[in-house]
């Protein structure tokens, strides 16, 4: 397991806090402060310039939103003005029509912000599985549907 030397404090500063910290660092510091608010995940993986969130553990939508919104500084990969570049957002709307195209028909599209909630009935949906595996597969992105 990666430790994590990246705290997150109760005090996030301005908006702007993380804009100074590499990627791999907002990711380190993104998964402790969503540790610090009572989100269990999975640690970042680091593959050369991609970088893949850990999944969250948590099924608490309200605890997960608090946190997120919370910690939102530091999460990679967004834009300045919080949106994802439009070539990610295009990959998460590839993988919602992949996971309605195989069997979880109400798999929803991501906002423009790139968030993708995913609610726990279609989780324990039984093609959910097979379905994600199968598109993750195909668009080569692992966690695609844990933001």
């Amino acid at each position: 397991m990666l430790v994590l030397a990246a705290g997150c404090s109760k005090d996030h500063g301005t908006a702007d806090a993380g804009s100074t910290l590499s990627a791999q660092d907002k990711a380190l510091k993104y998964t402790q402060c969503m540790r610090d608010h009572g989100v269990q995940m999975d640690d970042p993986q680091f593959h050369g310039q991609e970088i893949d969130l850990g999944q969250i553990k948590e099924t608490d939508q309200s605890k997960i939103q608090s946190a997120e919104q919370a910690c939102a500084q530091y999460k990679p990969g967004r834009e300045s003005n919080g949106n994802v570049p439009a070539e990610k957002l295009e990959l998460l709307r590839q993988m919602s029509r992949c996971m309605r195209e195989h069997g979880v028909e109400n798999f929803p599209d991501p906002d423009s912000s790139g968030k993708l909630p995913v609610p726990d009935s279609l989780r324990s949906d039984p093609q959910f599985a097979s379905a994600e595996s199968t598109c993750l597969k195909q668009q080569n992105t692992p966690n695609a549907t844990s933001s």
